[in-house]
């Protein structure tokens, strides 16, 4: 199995994981295949005459919209989610990037990333923009 069989894979597993609770915009090189993919299988018209091959990639770029990002027991679900699917937090980004091996040694990852804050940027943490993470909750002594 190549990287992007496995690619389509781990994001058809994490699409049925989540449900329709939360929107998965995939962005990057693998979302530039997915679409490049989509034009070839429906023929829709272009304005290039031939499509660019894609290019090589590992990682899926999931934006996650704002409101989702703000509600730290969102965010906490779809990170449950991942791990479930065997992919470890990556060490100094856990909020937003994730890994896993595949049974042949292929190395996949998952990155979440954010459009503009705009009226959300009060309610984050933010770090490494445009990769984010919820304020944790205040917590009452």
């Amino acid at each position: 199995m190549n990287v992007l069989d496995v690619l389509k894979t781990t994001l058809l597993d994490l699409a049925r994981a989540v449900g329709d609770d939360i929107p998965l915009i995939v962005g990057g090189g693998f979302g530039l295949f997915l679409r490049q993919e989509q034009l070839r299988q429906s023929g829709e018209r272009t304005l290039l005459e031939q499509l660019p091959e894609p290019r090589a990639t590992n990682d899926i770029d999931l934006f996650i919209r704002m409101e989702v990002l703000v509600r730290i027991e969102t965010v906490q679900a779809l990170q449950q989610q991942i791990e479930q699917l065997e992919f470890e937090p990556v060490k100094g980004a856990e909020y937003f990037q994730w890994i896993r091996n595949d049974a042949e040694g292929k190395q996949v990852r998952i990155d979440f990333l954010c459009g503009p804050l705009g009226e959300f940027s009060e309610r984050l943490y933010t770090k490494n923009l445009p990769r984010v993470r919820p304020k944790a909750p205040q917590r009452h002594s």
